[in-house]
């Protein structure tokens, strides 16, 4: 699956979290490679029964401060950040529930090339540049440890369509993103028990990136 979330879809400006593009792959059964048979068999007991699946994603997001105009940012402001992260992951999905354990690693900083590519996009659709990327964060690597579990709660049918809920609980540690989040969606349409939502670039509340329709 591809992701791609831009400023302009929503408020439409480059304040905060500017854009986000992420490349996902999920394999289509239990078959692990070898490094990734130890890990699952250590956490059996956490990920409980479901179908197996591993994945990988690359993902890159680009987060600036309000005032883009300003050569030296306002300290107490969102500081210019580009972050490219590179993950691999283990899922088990069964009718009701799917349980996520993801490894990320990658790099902060002008090594991310957050500038060149805000500011040579910019250029190429004839946009005013961001002024403070000279001010941006400074290389540094970043590892997180993630935990996800999420419920499918159906609501019902109406006119054809499905209801249903997805409550989600998820625990980050790591020198990125440290948090604890309790969330869910509501969602309707048909064919749900495809896919448990929408592919998203975290720490947004993100789906299974992976499409199954009558999987159960």
């Amino acid at each position: 699956s591809v992701s791609i979330e831009n400023d302009k879809f929503g408020v439409g400006t480059d304040r905060f979290y500017s854009n986000g593009f992420q490349l996902s792959w999920r394999s289509a059964s239990a078959d692990l490679p070898r490094p990734l048979e130890w890990t699952n068999r250590q956490l059996e007991a956490l990920m409980g029964p479901g179908e197996l699946r591993w994945g990988m994603a690359l993902s890159h997001s680009i987060f600036t401060p309000r005032d883009t105009r300003r050569t030296n940012p306002d300290p107490s402001d969102r500081p210019y950040v580009g972050m490219l992260m590179a993950s691999v992951s283990l899922s088990r999905a069964s009718e009701r529930s799917l349980t996520l354990v993801e490894l990320q690693a990658g790099m902060v900083g002008p090594s991310a090339l957050g500038e060149q590519i805000q500011n040579g996009f910019h250029r190429a659709i004839g946009v005013d540049r961001s002024y403070g990327w000279d001010r941006q964060i400074h290389d540094e690597p970043v590892v997180n440890l993630l935990a996800e579990r999420k419920w499918r709660m159906p609501l019902g049918q109406f006119a054809g369509l499905e209801f249903e809920a997805m409550p989600s609980v998820s625990v980050s540690v790591g020198n990125a993103n440290t948090y604890g989040a309790v969330g869910g969606i509501v969602r309707f349409g048909q064919g749900l028990q495809a896919t448990y939502g929408p592919a998203r670039i975290r720490p947004a509340l993100a789906g299974s990136n992976y499409f199954q329709p009558n999987a159960y």
